[in-house]
């Protein structure tokens, strides 16, 4: 984590609380809004599920990890030039507006009602969506299946027409 900034430092120069680092990821940062927003959400549906939450300190460390976590995996993504297109996430949002049965124009309205900002809800999804096909890929280079293990496979496949064959 960060060493932690002096109040002034935080200030802008009308003496405005402006926005603090929480993190210094590689070449990126993790701000402590999106740390006080991330655990704010994580307040919401503890409350709203009669869930209980560990002590302050351990779920923002928690939370903040998490964070950092997900900047690394975004920054990865971006190194190999893994970018989700407008097109493809007004796709995954038209998907999620039909299964709440409203038309994809309505969902910022819809957000607003439920006091979610359109563009932040853009912004998440497009980085949650990034970071799901980073670890698809991820997980494809990881599978390695040898000559042997096909053959195998063929061979038992083969057997099993053989054997469930009706004549």
């Amino acid at each position: 984590a960060a060493a932690p900034l002096s109040f002034a430092e935080e200030l802008s120069e009308t003496g405005e609380f402006l926005d603090g680092v929480a993190a210094i990821v590689n070449e990126g940062v993790v701000l402590k809004s999106q740390l006080k927003t991330q655990i704010e959400v994580i307040r919401e549906r503890a409350l709203a599920q009669n869930m209980q939450l560990p002590p302050e300190e351990i779920l923002e460390e928690q939370v903040l990890e998490r964070l950092i976590l997900s900047e690394v995996q975004l920054q990865r993504a971006a190194r190999i030039g893994l970018a989700v297109s407008d097109e493809m996430l007004n796709q995954q949002i038209a998907a999620i507006a039909q299964s709440n049965g409203i038309a994809f124009e309505d969902m910022p309205r819809a957000l607003a009602a439920e006091g979610v900002d359109y563009g932040e809800f853009r912004r998440t999804l497009r980085e949650d969506f990034t970071v799901e096909q980073l670890r698809r890929i991820e997980v494809g280079q990881s599978i390695n299946v040898s000559e042997r293990e096909i053959e195998q496979c063929i061979a038992d496949l083969e057997g099993n027409v053989v054997a469930n064959s009706e004549y």
